[in-house]
């Protein structure tokens, strides 16, 4: 079963764009070609983001909240901020203390991921909001309840749930939904920045089938295919957005042409790792081992971005203003070990050959692209 394969690289200052798009067998990474399109006539393929959703919608929020409350910098806002104070049920709880920043950065000590619906089958999805809030809220507190919980003794522990707090803590601010308070965020930044507006949506109408589900009933075809998002009706902080590499290039424009003019959006691109941790203000950063999947040693020390589940990738540099997008569907026709080494190849290829500045010269030539480096 082929796999479909979308890069989209570009470096503003100098003009330079690179697309590329091919299906691939992931089984198979020696057979990848893939030739240079036009951007302007880029196929606007969609996928499902899965984890970016994380840095595109939760944390593009999470900066326009502390924009508009205007309390300091950025770092100092997520710092004293609790979540305790928009989420009262974890007052008198071990995650009363918990901050925002902790939340955002991983470090709040909760599990990586808890199951909320067992029965993805017959589950329609979640129309009651205030019930996804008492689940997410009651998971959390029974999470913290553990004898080995740790806040305050964990650098990293990449957690969904924490995603999911975060995404409660939103909306009890706002009073909306996620997906309205996103389609608002896009209203003000993407029309007024860009003049493509991004189609980055939930809506799943249109999308690429991300993996099949087979059950009595249904085949799952254009639909999340994170099950605690599916269970969410498809709403959620920590995966179900849907989009084409082109619409999360459109995204990164806009959140530059943001930090021009706001030092909240700045402080979120260019405030550098602390030691010893992974992420920063929601980004991911780069491992600096050879095999990392910013593109190896070759990335850039300021680079960061993040990674999903379904095969996606980005990954930008703020000092430079270069970026690549990667999307692929690699959990179809289902998930596999091999998909997911072959998918970790490709990444680290495309994103060293992005910062070796590689790319214009491999591509246009039409040849096989990485197969010494993907086999």
């Amino acid at each position: 079963m082929k796999t479909s394969v979308d890069f989209f690289a570009e470096k503003i200052l100098d003009g330079e764009a690179w697309a590329c798009s091919w299906e691939q067998d992931l089984s198979h990474p020696e057979r990848l070609e893939g030739l240079v399109s036009n951007t302007r006539t880029y196929e606007k393929r969609v996928f499902d983001l899965a984890s970016l959703t994380k840095v595109i919608v939760t944390s593009s929020l999470l900066v326009q909240v502390c924009e508009h409350e205007g309390r300091g910098g950025l770092v100092s806002w997520s710092e004293n901020t609790l979540l305790s104070d928009a989420i009262v049920e974890l007052k008198g709880t071990a995650l009363e203390k918990l901050t925002l920043r902790e939340c955002w950065e991983h470090r709040s000590g909760l599990s990586a991921y808890l199951e909320f619906s067992s029965d993805r089958s017959h589950f329609v999805g979640l129309a009651d909001r205030a019930l996804v809030h008492a689940r997410v809220i009651q998971q959390a507190i029974n999470d913290s309840r553990r004898p080995n919980y740790s806040r305050t003794q964990v650098a990293t522990l990449y957690s969904d749930l924490g995603y999911s707090l975060l995404g409660v803590f939103l909306e009890r601010k706002s009073a909306k939904t996620l997906d309205v308070l996103w389609e608002s965020w896009k209203a003000q930044h993407l029309s007024r920045n860009t003049s493509t507006v991004a189609s980055l949506s939930y809506q799943a109408e249109g999308s690429r089938r991300s993996e099949a589900l087979q059950t009595e009933t249904r085949h799952m075809a254009g639909l999340v295919n994170d099950d605690n998002t599916f269970a969410m009706g498809g709403i959620a902080s920590h995966a179900g957005l849907f989009g084409s590499a082109f619409d999360v290039a459109i995204w990164i424009h806009a959140i530059w042409a943001w930090a021009r003019i706001s030092p909240y959006a700045r402080d979120w691109l260019e405030t550098p790792c602390p030691k010893g941790q992974r992420f920063v203000l929601g980004w991911d950063t780069p491992s600096g081992e050879p095999e990392s999947q910013a593109g190896g040693l070759a990335a850039p020390p300021r680079v960061r971005g993040h990674l999903g589940y379904t095969g996606t990738a980005l990954w930008l540099d703020p000092e430079m203003l270069r970026f690549g997008v990667l999307l692929t569907n690699r959990v179809h026709p289902k998930h596999t070990p091999e998909s997911q080494k072959s998918v970790q190849k490709l990444r680290w290829w495309c994103f060293e050959a992005l910062w070796r500045g590689t790319l214009e010269a491999g591509w246009k030539t039409g040849d096989k692209i990485g197969a010494g480096l993907i086999s």
